[in-house]
């Protein structure tokens, strides 16, 4: 096991929090933000899969039907 001082962070100053917290606080908002896209993004990826192996959905009739409308 470390040993490990933490008597410096008893005394810590108040304005050295603040400007951590301002820096860091942005940071931890990202990586939440992140983190819910990341888990909509592997849905979206998820939920085709099984209807694309059982042929319930054919890739190609769908880019097909998408070339016409976009014509």
């Amino acid at each position: 096991m470390v040993d490990v001082d933490y008597k410096w962070f008893l005394n810590a100053n108040p304005d050295g929090y603040d400007y951590g917290k301002r820096i860091i606080a942005p940071i931890f908002t990202e990586l939440e933000n992140l983190t819910i896209r990341n888990t909509d993004l592997q849905r979206t990826r998820d939920l085709p899969i099984p209807k694309l192996i059982s042929g319930e959905v054919n890739v190609i009739t769908h880019t097909l039907s998408m070339e016409v409308s976009e014509a």
